[in-house]
């Protein structure tokens, strides 16, 4: 099967972060005004606090998307316009997960603290990498190691991060149309008491 992938152009990505946060912001903002107003907000506590993690989310990738474009001086990175990612087929996730293995091992402190979570994420990240400026050619094509340096020792952790989510984005991508409130929905309509007609149709 083909991999997937997709080629992106960072100054679209900038707006399209910056897009959705103001949606979110809006949102936020007309819940906050209701609250002030009557004393409840038309979205639930679990919704809104879904709405928080996801604008953390977006926030953290805008900044790595900003950092990627207009590097600090001392990374000694030039600016990144573009950059290509593409999905893992099964074998090239088992790749990533047998060198994340190793890579752990090594390091022998738990993977639930943050040098460990940003070890895998990197790791994940330069699996999904199919071109970029600063992968050079003669390691582009070469084992996972020699690219996982290479994004370990120029990225800022940020933009590694925007890497990792939307790598995972084409790795498992939604499937339109069937989705759990769907399948709610669907369950409701199954359940539901048939309507009484009313007297004059009796």
């Amino acid at each position: 099967m083909p991999r997937t992938t997709k080629t992106f152009d960072l100054e679209e990505e900038k707006r399209r972060l910056n897009e959705e946060l103001d949606k979110l912001a809006d949102q936020e903002a007309e819940d906050i005004r209701a609250e002030q107003a009557e004393g409840e907000t038309p979205t639930g506590k679990f919704r809104r606090q879904e709405r928080r993690e996801e604008a953390q989310r977006l926030e953290q990738m805008l900044v790595g998307v900003e950092w990627a474009l207009d590097p600090d001086n001392e990374d000694d990175v030039d600016p990144i316009d573009e950059v290509t990612l593409g999905a893992l087929n099964a074998a090239e996730y088992g790749l990533v997960s047998d060198y994340m293995t190793k890579r752990v091992d090594e390091f022998q402190g738990p993977t639930e603290n943050a040098r460990g979570e940003q070890m895998r994420r990197t790791i994940f990240a330069t699996g999904a990498i199919i071109e970029a400026p600063f992968i050079d050619d003669d390691i582009r094509n070469s084992n996972i190691e020699e690219k996982y340096k290479a994004v370990a020792t120029k990225l800022a952790p940020q933009f590694v991060y925007w890497i990792e989510q939307r790598g995972d984005e084409l790795t498992t991508p939604e499937v339109e149309g069937n989705g759990f409130a769907k399948r709610v929905a669907e369950k409701r309509e199954e359940t539901a008491p048939p309507s009484t007609p009313s007297p004059k149709h009796s």
